[in-house]
């Protein structure tokens, strides 16, 4: 039997995400949609482990708040904490991740997306960008 029709209309929508370039981690992360739970919201973002960002509250049901912390860059910046040549290390390891977002156009953003998951269901994806140039020289 195929689904009731307002089964399609209850899963969560994410209408927006503010900031939509990640710039630090970690970096307080809010979604404005509609359809989250009350409790029990999980965001879901491709770079980071299953059920890293889980029992998010919503009390109006239309906005997530959380902290996203990206795990790559903690462990770059971690074993980088100490060394005298951090800054070298830095542009080295950003010049080597460089990605090719159009033909001749490197850069150090990387495109992800975002969804969020309740018991109304699961959201369509939601772009974000990761400023991974910022982020590691924070």
């Amino acid at each position: 039997l195929p689904p009731p029709l307002n089964a399609v209309s209850s899963r969560p929508q994410i209408i927006s995400i503010t900031p939509s370039t990640i710039t630090a981690s970690p970096q307080e992360v809010t979604i404005i949609g509609a359809n989250f739970a009350a409790t029990g919201n999980e965001v879901f973002v491709p770079s980071e482990g299953p059920g890293a960002f889980s029992n998010i509250a919503s009390p109006d049901t239309t906005t997530l708040r959380f902290t996203l912390r990206v795990t790559a860059a903690g462990l770059i910046k971690s074993q980088l904490a100490n060394n005298p040549d951090r800054e070298g290390l830095i542009a080295t390891i950003l010049q080597n991740m460089r990605i090719g977002k159009e033909p001749g156009i490197l850069t150090t953003q990387i495109p992800l997306t975002l969804t969020v998951k309740n018991e109304h269901g699961e959201s369509s994806t939601a772009p974000i960008t990761l400023d991974m140039a910022s982020i590691l020289q924070k």
